[in-house]
């Protein structure tokens, strides 16, 4: 795979197979969210495509040449969170023109306004920090209003998009092949350094929270009084924080059996999962937008063979079977017994993580994301084109329309960052591109 961000266009080894013609293809994915969303919800789909040799390119939203470009080619147009603006509206319009299919992707309830009443972190940002937030919100809902087809991370997800009337399909979160390979490598270094150190019985037993970002405060805190309670009852117990979560001073008591560390590059997460012996996944209860959240906890942990425990959520109960590859919470008062469990019986720990692991690769690899995503965009496609009013596909039309909805599109790129310059220095570098793109794809465009 090749993941193209800025106006760089040499794409040789774009995909894993041999391209294909495709009905849904070539695909564009704008991707307006990045981190772990953009990775998993860009990159990996990227590469799921890529594995039945569908070509995709993915252009953030804030290269607007970029997506200009591949949008005048693209048969199907994921938009990841994608903020509202002339660009998107002209793009849109276009791809409407065009008979392609426009297709709103998220892992979040961001685009629901009831439901963003429930993100109780904004209410700790900045004032100005916040309605920064609640502006990108807003228009991503309009993005999300303007498109007929939805992509979900999650069923809650999914069932909030078909409340307004529109058509959703669930598209789990699943591993990249890189993810495959470090964490092989990282179960190798742990598996080495566990035999070096013998099987002491006696030997620390590692709880692993990690967070990537410091939206989670709520959700470690719901668990904090059961870690400090089992911490009292087992002095082997340890515990790892990864992450800019807050934690209760009433953790300093536990003195070095509390490792704190900041968050790390994704590329690191395999060895620090691996290294701890249990994972912690909990979730604030009675929150629409925390029980949306997806399963990426459980397959990060499960890839390195590292049992979850978790709360209870559709997601984590679609993924572990409890005492199978996992363990799931109900409530606040499960967690003492489930954790006791695994924390007094290592064979316990051993066959749930294998469990895990075994699972998370027979369902969550590239290949087997890829078989439904691309069913369902296939199913859409067939769907779109039974609905067709006659447009004509984009071969006919793109000598009559190429040149005005360039122009279109080039005005509203100024609208959208009108610090790239003059109408005239925008369109010619996106002609520029265009000429370069049209050379190498319009034979192959149906």
């Amino acid at each position: 795979m090749h993941v193209v961000s800025d106006l760089s266009w040499d794409s040789a080894d774009e995909c894993s197979k041999p391209l294909r013609r495709s009905v849904i293809a070539p695909v564009l994915i704008v991707r307006g969210c990045g981190g772990a969303s953009g990775r998993y919800r860009c990159e990996h789909t990227s590469e799921q495509l890529a594995s039945r040799g569908i070509a995709c390119e993915i252009r953030d939203i804030e290269c607007p040449e970029g997506v200009l470009v591949e949008a005048l080619f693209a048969r199907t147009i994921l938009l990841q969170r994608v903020p509202f603006s002339p660009l998107i509206d002209s793009l849109i319009r276009f791809a409407e023109l065009a008979g392609s299919l426009v297709i709103f992707e998220t892992d979040d309830l961001t685009f629901d306004l009831d439901a963003i009443e429930h993100i109780h972190h904004l209410a700790t940002l900045e004032p100005e920090a916040r309605e920064r937030q609640r502006a990108s919100f807003l228009l991503q809902a309009e993005t999300f209003k303007r498109c007929r087809l939805a992509l979900a991370s999650t069923d809650p997800i999914a069932d909030a998009v078909r409340r307004v009337g529109q058509v959703a399909f669930v598209h789990r979160n699943g591993y990249s092949s890189e993810m495959a390979k470090l964490a092989g490598e990282a179960i190798a270094r742990a598996t080495a350094k566990r035999n070096g150190n013998g099987h002491n019985m006696q030997w620390p037993v590692w709880l692993g929270y990690f967070s990537g970002t410091h939206t989670h405060n709520l959700d470690f805190a719901a668990i904090a009084p059961v870690l400090m309670e089992v911490l009292c009852r087992y002095p082997s117990v340890r515990l790892r924080i990864v992450g800019p979560v807050k934690i209760d001073d009433a953790f300093r008591d536990f003195g070095d059996r509390i490792e704190r560390l900041d968050a790390v590059d994704w590329r690191r997460l395999p060895d620090l999962i691996s290294s701890v012996d249990i994972n912690l996944a909990p979730l604030e209860s009675e929150n629409c937008f925390c029980d949306a959240k997806s399963e990426v906890k459980y397959i990060e942990a499960g890839l390195v063979g590292i049992p979850t425990v978790a709360t209870a959520t559709p997601a984590f109960r679609y993924a572990i079977t409890p005492s199978v590859n996992g363990f799931v919470a109900d409530s606040i008062k499960d967690w003492p017994k489930l954790l006791t469990d695994l924390i007094e019986n290592p064979a316990l720990r051993h066959r749930l993580g294998a469990a895990a692991r075994k699972h998370v690769i027979q369902n969550y690899a590239p290949e087997s994301r890829a078989s439904t995503l691309v069913a369902f965009l296939e199913e859409a496609r067939a769907d779109q084109d039974s609905k067709s009013l006659g447009l004509s596909p984009l071969p006919t039309i793109v000598n009559e329309t190429l040149r005005e909805s360039l122009r279109a599109m080039s005005v509203s790129i100024c609208e959208h960052n009108r610090s790239w310059g003059s109408l005239s220095h925008v369109s010619r570098r996106a002609w520029d591109l265009l000429r370069k793109r049209l050379g190498e794809r319009l034979a192959s465009i149906r």
